[in-house]
């Protein structure tokens, strides 16, 4: 008997927890469906249809509305329209990210995956920063080569035998003297697709070639 009754009195309790959690916090939430002790909404969303349900829920308190799943308050947001002014015509002020009670008692909130607010935003800040000069987002040296030496061997193409002889001999002479190869940061970088530096790419194997037969 003794039993019985303390397991009536701790279940009284939680509800009555449930209870207070849930009044307080609804004076500074959306309006929603009243939630039931300890298990908030749950029992209200169809989980083979949960689009539909929450359909059916803002056609009766609107677009912005609260659930409860279990103890924790959710505010959903449907349809275009709220979701546009939250996350575009108030980014700003929506930008923080949700809170996880687990990684808040394991590292506080801290770190790339948990952090929130500030300290979230000014680690992404620095991550972007730090991946984009490891090249994120950027053409690589290798995509330029590329490119530039499928160029080239349309150059090729179009000369006739003796220049396209005499420019694959320079430019073997530069792979095996790469020493030659600062010498190109004087003239710039070569771009075979404009006329005007095809002058330029002439006069700098040249360059090269009086060089290394010296």
């Amino acid at each position: 008997m003794d039993l019985v009754v303390v397991l009536v009195l701790c279940l009284s309790c939680l509800l009555l927890l449930s209870l207070w959690k849930q009044s307080s916090r609804k004076g500074k939430l959306p309006p929603g469906p009243t939630p039931l002790p300890i298990i908030g909404n749950i029992l209200q969303l169809d989980v083979r249809d949960i689009s539909k349900s929450l359909s059916n829920i803002s056609k009766v308190y609107g677009p912005v509305f609260t659930l409860y799943l279990g103890l924790e308050p959710t505010v959903v947001l449907h349809g275009y329209e709220a979701v546009k002014e939250a996350l575009i015509d108030l980014g700003e002020e929506f930008s923080g990210r949700g809170s996880f009670p687990v990684a808040q008692r394991v590292n506080k909130g801290q770190g790339i995956l948990f952090s929130n607010g500030k300290r979230w935003k000014e680690i992404r800040r620095f991550s972007l920063m730090t991946l984009r000069n490891f090249g994120m987002g950027k053409r690589s040296i290798e995509d330029r080569v590329q490119e530039e030496a499928r160029c080239l061997v349309e150059e090729f193409r179009k000369t006739n035998e003796t220049t396209s002889t005499t420019l694959r001999y320079a430019l073997l002479l530069l792979l095996k003297h790469p020493e030659v190869t600062g010498t190109t940061n004087m003239v710039g970088r070569v771009n075979f697709r404009k006329d005007a530096e095809k002058t330029l790419l002439g006069s700098s194997i040249l360059f090269f070639l009086k060089k290394l037969h010296r």
